[in-house]
């Protein structure tokens, strides 16, 4: 993995990620406790990245996944606090 900055930083669930080495520590430990494949693809696609160019699509690949999974994450929470509670 080439070394880059994140420019602005990316802050999803209680991590701010500044580096694409930070996102992909923070993208697989959302992964593997989640068991989310498409996160696993985007860990190995910043994994993989080897030039400028590679880290500026994996940058925007995560910041798309991050923009996606925390809105999903905020709908299935939202939908779960308005449930009635079971005895």
């Amino acid at each position: 993995m080439i070394a880059y900055d994140i420019k602005p930083p990316i802050e999803a669930f209680g991590w701010r990620m500044e580096t694409l080495e930070d996102a992909a520590y923070v993208v697989r430990k959302y992964a593997i406790e989640s068991d989310d494949g498409e996160a696993r693809k985007l860990v190995r696609f910043m994994r993989d990245a080897q030039t400028f160019q590679e880290a500026a699509i994996a940058e925007a690949r995560l910041r798309a996944w991050a923009l996606a999974t925390t809105a999903a994450t905020h709908r299935e929470m939202t939908s779960r606090a308005s449930e009635p509670l079971q005895h």
